[in-house]
C-alpha cells in the first residue's frame, strides 16, 4: 500500500502534536490456535502478551485473547481479538479503533470493552496502526500511530486503511461466524475519524457507527479547532464513498452515536454536531436512493438531561472521582418516528466539563496498573502517564455500555439497499 511521500508534510502537521506514546507490537504469532488465520493465543506469559506498559490487564475477563496479523495490497497490520468465554456462531461483532499515541490493548483497556464483551456475549476486535516507514518514494503508516483518516489515500473503498481494516473485520467475522447483521465499529479521536471513514466506505460490512471525540468525513482540520468542510459537502461524499464501480451505491441508512466533551481542546465540540449533520445528509440519500431535495439537516427530535448522578462525589475512589453531568439528544430520519430511546437513529452524547477522554474510564490515580512503568511493548518508558489520563474521564457516564445497548437497536441485514430489521 505505497503512498507518495507528496502527502508526508500533511500527515506530519496531523499527527505531530499526537506522536506521544508507545511503539505498536511487531512480534509474529508463533502458535497455531482456533480463530482467524494468522493468529496466535495470547496470556500473561507469551511474547507478545497481555502485561502491556505495566498495567498487565490484571482486570482482563476470562476468556480468548488472540494476537493476528492480516496482510493485503502490500501492507498488513496487527490486530488483537477478544473472545467471550460464552463465544458461539451468532454473535455481535464490534470493531475499535484507538487514538493517536495507542494500540489496540490500551483502547481495550481503557474502554473495558471486554468487559462488557463477557458480559453481553460478543466478540471485539482492535486493529493496530503502525508505525511510518518510507520505501522508495511511498510510505505507510503514522509517526504518532493516528489511523490516517485524513489521508485522500485513506478515504477510500477498496484501497489504504479503510480496506485494512475492512478486511480484518470479514476475516475475524468469517472465522467466528458472526452475525453479519450485527458487525459494528466504533473510535476514538483519530480512530473515531477513521470509524467514519469505515462506516461510510463499507456500509455493506457494518450496520452502525460510534464515534467518540472524532470528525465528520474528510472534515479537516478538525484538530484544535471545528470542521471547515460544510456536512451537506461532507455527507454528499461519504454517500458516494461505497459506490461500485457501475456507479450504484451501497450505503444505507447509517445509525450514529457520537460523543465529545464540552472541554476538549484537541477535537473541540463543535465538531460533534458537523459529525452528526453529516450523517444526517449522508442517511437522507441513502434514503431516497441518492436524491434528496432538501440536504438541511433536522434538529434534534427529543433531549435528555443534563443528566446528573445521584452521588456527584465518588468518595469511594481515593482521590474522590466527580461525577461529571452530560447532556442526549436525539435524531430521526425525516418525519419518521422519533424518541428519547436506543431505536432513535441517532444520538448525540455532550459530557460537561470533559476533556479529550473516553467517559467512564479507569481512574489513572488510583488504578495500581500505571501507564508510567516500563512497558514490554519496546518503548522502555511506557505510555506517559499523563498523556494517557487525557483520554479517560473516570466520572463520565458508561459510554461503553451506552453504545453497545444502541447497537443492539440497530441490526442491518441488507435488502434492496435497505436495512430490513
Amino acid at each position: 500500500m505505497g503512498r507518495s511521500l507528496a502527502t508526508v508534510v500533511s500527515l506530519v502537521i496531523v499527527s505531530g502534536a499526537c506522536a506521544l506514546g508507545a511503539a505498536p507490537l511487531s512480534a509474529t504469532p508463533t502458535a497455531a490456535t482456533a480463530g482467524p488465520p494468522g493468529c496466535a493465543a495470547v496470556s500473561s506469559t507469551t511474547s507478545p502478551s497481555l502485561a502491556q506498559d505495566g498495567w498487565d490487564w490484571a482486570g482482563e475477563p476470562a476468556g480468548t485473547h488472540l494476537f493476528c496479523s492480516y496482510r493485503a495490497q502490500g501492507a498488513s497490520r496487527t490486530y488483537w481479538v477478544y473472545e467471550p468465554p460464552t463465544a458461539a456462531p451468532g454473535q455481535p461483532l464490534v470493531v475499535v479503533l484507538h487514538g493517536c499515541s495507542q494500540q489496540g490493548q490500551d483502547i481495550a483497556y481503557l474502554s473495558g470493552f471486554d468487559a462488557e464483551a463477557a458480559a453481553k456475549g460478543f466478540s471485539v476486535v482492535y486493529p493496530n496502526q503502525a508505525g511510518f516507514t518510507t520505501s522508495g518514494t511511498s510510505f505507510d503508516g503514522n509517526g504518532g500511530y493516528c489511523w490516517n483518516w485524513f489521508l485522500p489515500e485513506d478515504q477510500n473503498r477498496g484501497a489504504g486503511e479503510p480496506a485494512l481494516i475492512a478486511g480484518i473485520t470479514d476475516t475475524v467475522a468469517s472465522s467466528l461466524q458472526s452475525d453479519r447483521s450485527r458487525v459494528f465499529t466504533v473510535g476514538v479521536s483519530a480512530g473515531a475519524g477513521m470509524a467514519d471513514v469505515v462506516a461510510a466506505d463499507y456500509p455493506d460490512v457494518f450496520a452502525a457507527v460510534g464515534i467518540v471525540a472524532g470528525c465528520e468525513y474528510r472534515g479537516l482540520p478538525c484538530f484544535a479547532e471545528p470542521s471547515v468542510v460544510p456536512p451537506q459537502v461532507s455527507g454528499l461524499l461519504a454517500y458516494r464513498a461505497s459506490r461500485a464501480a457501475s456507479g450504484a451505491s451501497r450505503a444505507h441508512v447509517m445509525p450514529f452515536f457520537v460523543e465529545n466533551g464540552d472541554a476538549d481542546a484537541v477535537v473541540p465540540v463543535a465538531n460533534a454536531p458537523e459529525v452528526v449533520e453529516q450523517w444526517q445528509v449522508t442517511d437522507a440519500y441513502a434514503a431516497h436512493l441518492g436524491t434528496v431535495a432538501k440536504t438541511v439537516p433536522a434538529p434534534f427530535c427529543a433531549h435528555r438531561g443534563p443528566v446528573t448522578a445521584s452521588s456527584p462525589v465518588d468518595t469511594a475512589a481515593s482521590p474522590p472521582v466527580v461525577a461529571t453531568p452530560y447532556d442526549v439528544y436525539y435524531f430521526g430520519l425525516g418525519r419518521s418516528k422519533c424518541n428519547a430511546s436506543d431505536s432513535s437513529l441517532g444520538q448525540l452524547w455532550i459530557v460537561h466539563g470533559e476533556s479529550h477522554a473516553w467517559p467512564g474510564g479507569p481512574d489513572f490515580d488510583t488504578d495500581p496498573h500505571q501507564y508510567s512503568q516500563p512497558g514490554s511493548d519496546g518503548n522502555p518508558q511506557g505510555n506517559p502517564e499523563g498523556y494517557a489520563r487525557v483520554y479517560s474521564n473516570p466520572g463520565g457516564p458508561d459510554i461503553t455500555d451506552a453504545m453497545y445497548s444502541f447497537f443492539m437497536a440497530h441490526p442491518c441485514t441488507l435488502r434492496e439497499g435497505l436495512c430490513a430489521r
